[in-house]
């Protein structure tokens, strides 16, 4: 995927993990997606079929990227003052509800 495209494609994530927060799996619609993410709804529907399979995907997507923090601090937790994998556990939880720390 180009970068431009891939660009898109994590504001798209981003956007539905947001409404998902925000307005729960029956208040989230593609349409609102495209809307917030600044695409139209075809784009999402050419990569995704479904709203389930976008929201499969972002939910994969935030959860290989908490575990990539993790890993990275996990290696550093040993250094006094470091986060620990118990702080990144919150991290991770947190970025699959789509909330900020």
């Amino acid at each position: 995927m180009n970068p431009m495209a891939s660009r898109k494609q994590q504001e798209i994530f981003d956007a539905t993990l947001r409404l998902v927060a925000e307005k729960g799996y029956g208040g989230l619609t593609v349409e609102g997606v495209a809307e917030l993410s600044g695409v139209d709804k075809t784009t999402i529907y050419r990569w995704w079929p479904s709203k389930a399979a976008l929201l499969g995907a972002a939910l994969v997507e935030a959860d290989l990227a908490a575990e990539a923090v993790a890993t990275v601090l996990d290696g550093a937790a040993a250094v006094p003052g470091q986060v620990t994998s118990a702080s990144a556990a919150g991290m991770r939880s947190r970025t699959v509800r789509g909330t900020r720390p």
